[in-house]
């Protein structure tokens, strides 16, 4: 079977949520018997003719390519799937043009347009067209999580028929609790810079901290720069694959404040890592958390229910231990081979949709 992948690739390991599933997939896919190739795209790194026209072996199977050229491979090749991994612009030709696709065409979708459009976050009627073709001409739309499906259903009826859900995966790398220590030294919570909509959650927390004067606790957050409210907090760069792993085996505790996020692998590695999760039901991975169980799940936005449940996990180290375990034991099941076993599943049109 000849798969094209399409969609953004990224050949650091510094990688954003949807780069790494496509990543992840790509590296997952080599290793069958399939015939794989990536197809990329020059985005800011080219000028407008290169964008258009250019094209570029990044390796034997990645190629970053122009619209025009893109359009002509897949018309040469006639892959027997087309899977499209992010949701990026350059797309849109292709999909204007999907009789020229002898294959099934399939798209995973990360985000949420009209959501984040209305956070202000993407670029609006741009991201709403583009999610709108995806769900017209694709065969089968992939979504992270039940939340994002039901969203999705409702948005579009039509495509009910021919949606799943199949969640991402986690590096085992990260995974396991061992060596962990959760007495005898402040408490280590960490953040993810998250879009201008959100830094009013990161806000309240560190102003909530600072008026309940606990000491003790290390807010870390990856990526940014601090506002002056959050001199409570310390900044680190985003960190490749080998670092983060690292990284997290010191942490307890991630906040993830954002009002809206379809899944985030952010912070299932950071379960599968034992770092206890506070999240909002707006959150994908909120499906896999119990509320005092493996985390906490808070309403959205509410940066008194964030901070306390923070002080509660500093005030008794035996409940983060235990809630530890417990995030690392509901993420242990999520795993890059079995998510490509569902993606295969999908190609060969063995799959059930939801």
């Amino acid at each position: 079977m000849r798969i094209v992948l399409v969609g953004r690739f990224q050949p650091s390991e510094r990688l954003t949520g949807p780069e790494k599933f496509a990543k992840r997939l790509f590296n997952e896919l080599r290793s069958t018997e399939h015939d794989v190739t990536f197809f990329d795209y020059f985005y800011r790194a080219g000028g407008l003719y290169q964008r258009l026209f250019g094209s570029e072996t990044v390796t034997e199977s990645v190629h970053r390519l122009g619209i025009l050229p893109l359009l002509i491979r897949m018309m040469r090749e006639r892959p027997d799937i087309v899977h499209i991994v992010t949701a990026e612009r350059f797309i849109i030709p292709l999909l204007l043009l999907r009789f020229v696709l002898s294959g099934r065409v399939i798209a995973t979708v990360h985000g949420d347009a009209v959501a984040e459009t209305e956070s202000g976050v993407n670029g609006g009627w741009k991201d709403r067209w583009l999610e709108r073709l995806m769900m017209r001409h694709c065969d089968r739309i992939v979504a992270v999580s039940g939340g994002q499906l039901t969203s999705l259903q409702r948005r579009y009826p039509g495509v009910s028929s021919r949606s799943t859900v199949i969640s991402h995966g986690v590096d085992d790398r990260i995974k396991g609790v061992s060596g962990r220590r959760y007495t005898g030294g402040p408490l280590h919570v960490v953040m993810m810079k998250r879009p201008s909509f959100v830094h009013d959650t990161g806000h309240g927390i560190a102003a909530a901290l600072r008026l309940s004067g606990a000491t003790g606790i290390i807010v870390t957050r990856i990526g940014g720069e601090l506002h002056e409210e959050e001199a409570l907090f310390r900044t680190v760069p985003p960190m490749e694959a080998e670092a983060l792993a690292s990284f997290l085996k010191e942490q307890h505790v991630v906040v993830n404040g954002a009002m809206t996020e379809t899944f985030s692998i952010f912070t299932a590695e950071c379960m599968a890592a034992g770092v206890v999760p506070i999240v909002n039901p707006n959150i994908g991975i909120s499906e896999y958390i119990q509320d005092g169980v493996n985390g906490f799940v808070v309403p959205a936005g509410d940066a008194d229910a964030y901070t306390s449940a923070i002080l509660r996990l500093h005030a008794d180290r035996s409940l983060l231990e235990r809630l530890s375990r417990g995030a690392a034991e509901a993420a242990a099941a999520m795993d890059w081979p079995s998510a490509v076993r569902r993606y295969l599943s999908l190609y060969t049109g063995t799959d059930t949709v939801s």
